[in-house]
């Protein structure tokens, strides 16, 4: 493992002058007025961690549902004198190194649920700040990867992966797991996209999100009474798990079809949500919320206009918006379903089918000269007619 470096906020004020801190914080400020030393002082720092290559992309990519039309652009370190997009360094997303390449995100000014994201995490923290000050940043999820992959947990080990975000990797029945340490709403969308579009020598998959309220755990009844029935919608079994009032988190095994921006901006809606009534719903409340979810419920609640304009209510736009990221998503995940559609037909025809047909005529022609007892027939037959049926199974599909 290793560790993934970024241009954190100690560092910038290492390297700039007080007076270039700016740049980083002004989103008005236009782009032709930042000065070239600026970015030989970021490719100094990267430098001196041994870069090579500088990556160059818009912060819309960590948008999920986004990031295979994003543009990218990649060029020598040393041939790096200026940005290769207008706009400023993004303001959501820190300049990073990993291995040999410095990637700097730029802030883009499309609006996607990135951009959103970020919105309702300054809201949050906002809230969070009106009851207590100087609280440390708000970090409430954790996300749990499948590791798509036949090796061993101590080959996992040994790849070059990011130490930077995870807490462990573990086995169980189920496979291989990679749970990451507590993240803020713009790290999640970050790590989602590192691990699914960064990370190469290995195959993450989405499986769980973890809201861990222990931070706020005065808003946790809320979150049970006004959010739980419909993000269990978000559940693959409509049946997230949950903690108490003294131990407070709601688990979800998340559907693979739904892009994590897109999941972290629904749980962040509902945190903030949470947050602005936890003094209308106090601990008692929560024996008043769902102890069963239901399917139907939890889609009727998650896709009907209340839900879609209280949402857009926090971040500022019409209700529109979030159906149209719905329908995104809708659209996202029958595509997928059917590119998968078409690799499993294809591995049917060139893999399944013919080896099933091998083995039916390995029983056929094995029946010309094999002299069976009674007994051992009967058993020769009914594997074969399990294979005829198995073939015709496969053929329906």
């Amino acid at each position: 493992m290793k560790q993934i470096l970024f241009l954190s906020e100690s560092e910038v004020k290492r390297i700039f002058r007080e007076e270039d801190w700016e740049f980083f914080t002004n989103p008005t400020l236009p782009a032709n007025e930042i000065p070239a030393e600026f970015y030989s002082q970021m490719k100094t720092w990267a430098e001196e961690r041994k870069a090579l290559y500088a990556v160059e992309f818009p912060d819309e990519i960590f948008d999920g549902s986004l990031s295979g039309f994003s543009e990218r652009s990649i060029r020598p370190l040393k041939e790096f004198s200026g940005p290769s997009y207008s706009g400023l360094p993004s303001r959501r997303f820190p300049p990073f190194l990993w291995g040999e390449f410095f990637y700097l995100p730029y802030g883009s000014a499309n609006v996607t649920a990135v951009s959103r994201i970020g919105e309702l995490q300054e809201k949050i923290e906002n809230e969070r700040t009106r009851s207590a000050k100087n609280v440390p940043a708000f970090s409430p999820y954790r996300l749990v990867f499948k590791i798509e992959d036949d090796r061993s947990l101590e080959e996992i080990a040994e790849l070059s992966l990011p130490e930077t975000l995870i807490e462990r990797i573990y086995e169980t029945s189920e496979g291989i797991f990679l749970s990451t340490k507590r993240l803020g709403a713009l790290q999640s969308a970050f790590a989602a996209h590192f691990f699914s579009a960064i990370i190469k020598e290995i195959e993450f998959k989405l499986y769980k999100v973890i809201i861990d309220f222990s931070e706020v755990p005065e808003s946790f009844p809320a979150w049970m009474s006004r959010s739980a029935r419909i993000v269990a919608a978000l559940d693959r079994e409509t049946s997230p798990r949950y903690g108490t009032y003294a131990e407070p988190f709601f688990e979800l095994k998340v559907y693979t079809c739904f892009s994590p921006s897109f999941l972290v901006l629904v749980l962040s809606s509902c945190l903030l949500d949470a947050l602005e009534n936890r003094e209308i719903h106090k601990t008692d409340d929560q024996k008043n919320s769902p102890s069963l979810f239901s399917k139907n419920e939890s889609w009727r609640d998650f896709t009907e206009h209340r839900f879609a304009a209280r949402v857009s209510r926090q971040i500022g736009e019409e209700e529109s918006f979030f159906q149209n990221l719905l329908q995104k998503e809708y659209e996202n995940a029958l595509n997928s379903f059917r590119d998968r559609s078409v690799i499993r037909k294809r591995e049917t025809e060139e893999f399944i089918v013919p080896e099933l047909l091998e083995r039916l005529k390995l029983f056929r022609d094995s029946e010309e000269f094999i002299s069976l007892r009674e007994s051992d027939r009967e058993d020769w037959n009914r594997y074969r007619d399990e294979t005829v049926s198995l073939l015709l199974d496969t053929w329906k599909r």
